[in-house]
């Protein structure tokens, strides 16, 4: 089955940034369903990965710690700092 993946990544509470990850990206942009995630989740930095089925089925894939958090690949590192900048 085909999929979509992205990375979301929250600071402080709020999400700060999401970008699809690895080599499956599409349109998505409905990212806000998620921001719940920050109420429930007592950590300053985390990521949070949601996938996309092919069927259009959208659901969080998994939740990671700041230290295990990898940047999605072909991603311009600079664009991720510039969005922590902001915060």
């Amino acid at each position: 089955e085909c999929f979509e993946e992205y990375r979301m990544i929250y600071l402080r509470g709020k999400r700060v940034f999401a970008h699809a990850y690895g080599y499956f990206s599409g349109t998505f942009t409905d990212f806000a369903r998620f921001d719940k995630l920050a109420e429930r989740i007592d950590s300053p930095f985390f990521m949070a990965d949601c996938v996309i089925t092919e069927r259009g089925e959208c659901f969080l894939l998994e939740t990671g710690d700041g230290g295990c958090c990898g940047l999605p690949p072909g991603l311009d590192c600079r664009d991720f700092y510039r969005a922590l900048q902001h915060e």
